[in-house]
């Protein structure tokens, strides 16, 4: 049986190496459950933003055509004998600007959370190490929802890394990083991975 991030990896791939300028984000979100069903994988719905639209965290993917010249975020995933993956990623346009200085720090979030995460941390503890690189780079109101949550049976489910949470990770739990930056009318970004959490640390299950 395939693993589910290992599926979820596969169909980021696919889409970086897509043809899509001028297709529209509801075309992709459907060519991608097609994709899935084709390798008997169960899809579900899929957050595709184009340009402005990724501002919105939980963007509804739509008639937007997808332009070269903007960024695209894909949120995305599938079911695979009753487990869920779940993972994002933004594909630039050539010439980066500020979306891509952007990327790059919620990238560096989510380093900064892989490197602190232990059993017995507490999540608020684990959302704040997102939290600091995002102040630091002055982003700080632009970073507008917890850090992760756990992905299993259900795609949202314990534990949530949020602000005010003092419940402690523990080993074996599998859960989400994905800090991201929003600039209304601008620009969304968002890095994602499945962690593993092992009693000597944690274990990317993403590896595009």
């Amino acid at each position: 049986m395939p693993a589910p991030g290992r599926e979820a990896d596969a169909a980021m791939a696919w889409v970086a190496g897509a043809e899509l300028d001028g297709r529209s984000e509801r075309w992709l979100a459907l060519e991608l459950q097609m994709r899935f069903l084709r390798r008997a994988v169960t899809p579900y719905d899929y957050v595709i933003a184009s340009g402005p639209n990724a501002a919105l965290p939980h963007h509804e993917t739509g008639d937007t055509p997808i332009r070269a010249e903007a960024p695209l975020l894909t949120d995305l995933g599938c079911v695979v004998g009753g487990y869920y993956s779940d993972m994002t990623r933004v594909h630039l346009p050539a010439e980066g600007g500020e979306a891509a200085e952007a990327y790059a720090i919620v990238r560096a979030a989510h380093d900064a959370v892989i490197a602190g995460l232990e059993p017995g941390l507490p999540c608020h503890e684990a959302d704040r190490l997102a939290r600091d690189v995002i102040e630091a780079a002055g982003y700080g109101e632009r970073f507008i929802h917890r850090t992760g949550h756990g992905v299993g049976l259900e795609v949202h489910e314990q534990p949530y890394l949020r602000p005010g949470n003092p419940a402690p990770l523990e080993a074996g739990h599998v859960f989400s990083v994905e800090p991201g930056i929003y600039v209304p009318g601008r620009f969304g970004v968002r890095y994602e991975n499945l962690v593993h959490l092992g009693a000597d640390g944690p274990e990317l299950l993403n590896a595009a």
